[in-house]
C-alpha cells in the first residue's frame, strides 16, 4: 500500500524534474511500508528507516539544488520565496533526523503525515507555479527538457564533471 501514488495530476511538464518527484515518491512509500510493518509486527530494523531518512535528505537536497538551478536560468521572479520553502523543509528533514536519533522508530508514522502532505501540497501547488511560469513566458518545453538534464548532471558533479 502506497501513501502517495505518482499520476500525471503531479507532472509539471518537465521530465527531469517528474522523475525526481517519483523517486522522492517512491522513497516515501518505501518508509510507509516500513511503517505498516512496524503496524502489522510490532518492530522494524532500525537501519532500515535511518537508511530512508538519509536518502530522503540527500536525495531531496540535491533535487532541490537541480530545481533551483533551473528556476535561476529562466529567471523565474518567486525564485527566492520558492528557495526559502525548500530550505524550510530540509530544515524539517534535518529536525526528523534529529528526533530519530533521539526517539527511534515512533517517529515514522508522524514523518510519513508531514511528508506525505508537504510533497503532494508542495508539487500541486508551489512547484505548478513554476511550471506555468515556464508555460506563460512561452518557453518551448523541449528547450526547458535539455537545459533541465543539463542542470541536473551539473548538480550531479557540482559543475565540475566529477560525481558528488
Amino acid at each position: 500500500m502506497a501513501c502517495l501514488n505518482w499520476s500525471e495530476g503531479f507532472s509539471v511538464g518537465i521530465e527531469m524534474v517528474d522523475a525526481d518527484h517519483r523517486q522522492l515518491l517512491q522513497l516515501l512509500n518505501e518508509a510507509d511500508q516500513l511503517r505498516w510493518r512496524l503496524i502489522k509486527e510490532g518492530d522494524v530494523d532500525i537501519s532500515l528507516v535511518k537508511d530512508i531518512l538519509d536518502k530522503l535528505l540527500e536525495y531531496t537536497a540535491r533535487h532541490f539544488a537541480f530545481e533551483e538551478a533551473l528556476m535561476k536560468e529562466f529567471s523565474y521572479p518567486d525564485l527566492e520565496a520558492h528557495a526559502q520553502i525548500h530550505q524550510n523543509l530540509i530544515r524539517s528533514l534535518l529536525l526528523l533526523q534529529k528526533e530519530f536519533r533521539k526517539e527511534g522508530i515512533s517517529i515514522l508514522p508522524k514523518m510519513i503525515v508531514f511528508l506525505s502532505t508537504w510533497w503532494s501540497s508542495h508539487i500541486l501547488s508551489t512547484d505548478m507555479e513554476y511550471s506555468s511560469y515556464l508555460e506563460l513566458e512561452n518557453k518551448d518545453i523541449e528547450v526547458v527538457d535539455r537545459i533541465a538534464t543539463q542542470s541536473y548532471y551539473q548538480s550531479l558533479t557540482g559543475g565540475n564533471g566529477q560525481k558528488n
